[in-house]
């Protein structure tokens, strides 16, 4: 408790008493974690899915995804992501809450979500759910009262008085930035959706008259962490979930803290004091909790979201570094981009660990890659998905990116699952499920409705978003890449020690094949893959055994046959 009240003083010193008073139900002064965390996070499988991603029979429930857990569980999942489930106008996918306490009622309710909870307890699968702190849905209780005038409302929310001045937009690092006056200051401000910026990006107005700021859509509100009750009402809605053990992933944690007033927008001081803060809180609730960042920043910032040896902030971050280099590996053939990226993000601190990922549920970002790699990668992935961020991304399924090949969408999944750090795969990648354009055309005529608010334009991450069907479920090729995928999984699990072992790179006389080792207590494990349309056959291979062919792979006596983006696991024993 000593550590949490050195924490807040950081932040809120005038207030540390006033919180630790509102919090004491939960947070008495002589708690302490029941007992020393463990690692676990460090070696699982995570499967992304919304709660209404899986449909039997035209129902989209959490007990139509807890009917799947058994299956996801052979699967190879170890660790479930359910995206925000909270009450919720839909918006922006959930992520537009309404009420941090409540279940949406169409998905089952918070019955159907401890059903949920008390099914993968059972089948030992971690869960994690979102907890959005940056910003509530227009809809949220608070904003609703700031709008009838209500000024301790008001003031939860980052406001002016002032009509802000648009002076101009322009195209710098990370994507698009807007330029404003606001209240005799010049600003300047990146866009993260450009496509759905409203008529003066970042700002509202209010049914009060007073200008509101949003960092997405104008129906998301970003609320005030200078105000120590913001605080004191999230860690509110922390205690009540971690009380169920849920771990929880930080969704845009780095706009969290921000100083719009002074221009100070990302990933600032503050923030990391916040993260630290909510870590102490989680921690004395649920000692088996943890927090995964969303932080898609460059490099070194995004490493700084481990915190420090004495204050943790988050045990697993996404390696967004690491997605774009498989990418440009992927379309080049250019094994030097994985091993480049391998080299700089393996240096972490012993709490942390890597989140590595093909594409996350919203799109495949390409915010922060440098510049050759982003063209490289918006260039040839463009036209088999749809732009999004104004250039600075691009939305669309895994296998679509893929030319729709269910061999080379399988090869990807294999070549994930060989390196270091904890693979995540995203609902419908499972079954190599494609884009959905009219999906989201149904979305959006379904949001204009909601909000009525005829400007909502298509969101492209919409195509990414279509449930599971028994329909989708029941083809014979879904099952083939099901079962495929989930032999790699599983083989992965039989070494544990990858997730944390940092691979030594083998030259191969092809060298679009990624070769690489890894070297444990008693053995090696070799790994080969073919990253080609092309056959190859690899003479004088290391390894005697192998444990994992995919795609035809095979191993003669001291050679390797690889197909079309084929791969092998082999063992030597030492």
């Amino acid at each position: 408790m000593n550590v949490f009240k050195e924490l807040l003083s950081q932040i809120y010193p005038q207030h540390v008493d006033t919180i630790l008073s509102a919090l004491s139900y939960a947070l008495p002064t002589d708690s302490k974690p029941t007992k020393p965390p463990s690692d676990w996070y460090k070696n699982i499988n995570l499967y992304v899915t919304y709660g209404d991603s899986f449909c039997s029979n035209g129902t989209c429930t959490l007990d139509v995804l807890s009917s799947k857990l058994e299956e996801l569980h052979y699967f190879g999942i170890t660790a479930l992501h359910v995206l925000p489930p909270f009450t919720s106008p839909l918006i922006d996918g959930g992520f537009d809450v309404s009420d941090y306490y409540t279940i949406r009622p169409e998905l089952g309710g918070n019955e159907a979500f401890d059903r949920l909870l008390s099914k993968a307890n059972e089948l030992r699968i971690r869960v994690f759910i979102d907890l959005v702190f940056n910003h509530v849905s227009e809809q949220h209780e608070w904003f609703v009262k700031a709008q009838a005038g209500d000024e301790y409302y008001r003031n939860f929310f980052i406001y002016s008085q002032n009509a802000p001045k648009l002076l101009d937009i322009f195209v710098a690092d990370g994507g698009p930035w807007a330029r404003y006056e606001i209240d005799g200051r010049q600003q300047t401000i990146r866009i993260i959706f450009p496509e759905q910026a409203g008529d003066i990006p970042h700002w509202i107005k209010g049914k009060d008259g007073y200008w509101y700021y949003h960092t997405f859509y104008p129906h998301q509100i970003d609320v005030d962490w200078n105000n120590p009750m913001v605080f004191t009402e999230y860690c509110h809605a922390l205690i009540y979930w971690a009380k169920k053990g849920l771990s929880f992933r930080l969704d845009a944690i780095p706009f969290v803290g921000k100083d719009v007033k002074n221009g100070v927008m990302e990933s600032t001081e503050k923030t990391h004091q916040i993260i630290q803060t909510l870590h102490q809180v989680m921690k004395i609730v649920s000692s088996e909790s943890i927090f995964l960042v969303e932080a898609c920043q460059p490099l070194d910032t995004t490493k700084k979201y481990f915190g420090t040896t004495k204050h943790v902030e988050a045990e697993l971050a996404y390696n967004f570094h690491l997605m774009s280099a498989l990418w440009a590996s992927i379309i080049s053939y250019d094994i030097s981009h994985i091993w480049k990226a391998l080299k700089e993000t393996q240096s972490l601190p012993h709490c942390g660990q890597w989140i590595t990922f093909l594409r996350n549920h919203d799109d495949l970002t390409l915010e922060f890659p440098e510049e050759e790699i982003r063209l490289l990668l918006y260039n040839a992935l463009v036209d088999k998905g749809l732009v999004f961020k104004k250039n600075f991304g691009v939305a669309g399924k895994t296998v679509a990116f893929l030319d729709g090949n269910p061999l080379r969408h399988i090869m990807v999944h294999l070549l994930l699952a060989s390196l270091p750090g904890c693979p995540a795969i995203i609902f419908g990648d499972e079954i190599g499920k494609g884009n959905d354009h009219e999906f989201m055309s149904n979305q959006t005529s379904k949001k204009r409705l909601v909000s009525e608010d005829k400007k909502i334009v298509d969101d492209p991450r919409d195509i990414n978003r279509s449930p599971i069907t028994d329909k989708d479920w029941e083809k014979q090729a879904s099952r083939d890449v099901f079962m495929t995928i989930a032999m790699i999984l599983k083989a992965r699990q039989r070494f544990p020690e990858m997730a944390t072992t940092m691979p030594e790179f083998i030259p191969c006389q092809i060298p679009r094949v990624f070769s690489c080792r890894y070297t444990f207590k008693d053995k090696d494990l070799i790994i080969y893959i073919n990253l080609t349309d092309t056959t190859y056959d690899l003479s004088s291979v290391i390894g005697d055994e192998a444990v994992l062919e995919v795609n035809w792979a095979h191993k003669n006596d001291t050679s390797v046959t690889l197909p079309p983006y084929a791969g092998i696991w082999l063992v030597k024993q030492h």
